[in-house]
């Protein structure tokens, strides 16, 4: 009897430990993109190194909660000309909670207490959101991004554009670590 109440006593941490949480699939994205204000920030491996252990330390201790959130790609995508925002972008097709995302977006701000976590999905920020209530901030990771940003399209600027010549080329920022900047 006493073997019986422990097994039905201690089966609910057994199946408590054993969930998986939204946090666990950041370190399973094949590649991360940052934005500054509408800009693409551009990122190294050793910076996608960095940017992990931020965002494991911010995460730490965040629970998965009911979303209510929803979005509209359109909507999405005029919202992320302004603020810190960065994407993890998986191999394949992947589910959580039974809705599925090709990629993960998140909003950066300053001390916030939770945080939707979008869903792309076949090219399209539509549908149900993922919710984290945040034991901690996004502060560190926030500036780290935002200093990333200004660097990369200040040097790219210093070394590129002939500030004597009325006609100067201004470098895009490129899509992704292995594209060069390209001159317009």
């Amino acid at each position: 009897m006493l073997k019986l109440l422990f097994v039905i006593l201690t089966m609910p941490i057994i199946l408590c430990s054993e969930t998986v949480s939204l946090p666990q699939y950041f370190p399973q994205a094949e590649s991360m993109k940052g934005y500054n204000n509408g800009l693409e920030i551009v990122i190294t491996e050793e910076q996608e190194d960095e940017i992990q252990k931020l965002l494991s330390e911010a995460l730490l201790g965040s629970r998965d909660m009911p979303a209510y959130g929803v979005s509209l790609h359109n909507e999405t995508l005029k919202a992320m000309q302004e603020g810190i925002w960065i994407e993890f972008k998986f191999a394949e097709t992947t589910e959580f909670e039974g809705m599925p995302f090709d990629s993960l977006l998140i909003h950066l701000e300053k001390d916030t207490g939770g945080v939707n976590i979008i869903r792309q999905y076949e090219g399209l920020y539509d549908g149900r959101c993922f919710y984290l209530d945040l034991e901690h901030n996004f502060n560190d990771l926030y500036d780290y991004l935002a200093l990333l940003d200004t660097y990369a399209v200040e040097e790219q600027a210093s070394n590129n554009v002939d500030t004597e010549s009325t006609n100067a080329e201004i470098p895009s920022v490129p899509h992704n670590k292995e594209e060069k900047p390209k001159v317009i």
